[in-house]
């Protein structure tokens, strides 16, 4: 009788664990997703950012649109990027209410 017992609980126990470990699994191919989308996010702005930069040195003066320019694009990094957050973040909540099977209000 006491070798069942522990044979369900060994069983439910791994169950368990294996459920877990696949949905901490899945969540962490979301955050890979949403490094690899900001890291090329990111090289593609500095390149930009480079190639103005680059500009002002030739000239030997930094223009206020040229300064303006490389501000510009930061801008719009810090905001692609925070739309990338948000939307990993979006997943990871769909994920989870699927898992637990909670209706969003």
């Amino acid at each position: 009788m006491e070798f069942y017992l522990a044979t369900e609980t060994v069983t439910v126990a791994a169950i368990v664990l294996f459920t877990v470990g696949n949905q901490f699994q899945k969540r962490l191919e979301l955050k890979v997703e949403k490094h690899k989308e900001i890291k090329l996010l990111a090289e593609e702005k500095l390149n930009e950012i480079i190639k103005h930069v680059s500009t002002a040195f030739n000239d030997e003066a930094i223009l206020d649109e040229e300064f303006t320019l490389v501000l510009t694009q930061l801008d719009v990094f810090l905001r692609k990027k925070e739309i990338a957050r948000t939307k990993s973040n979006v997943k990871i909540l769909k994920r989870i209410r699927k898992v637990f099977n909670v209706n969003a209000r």
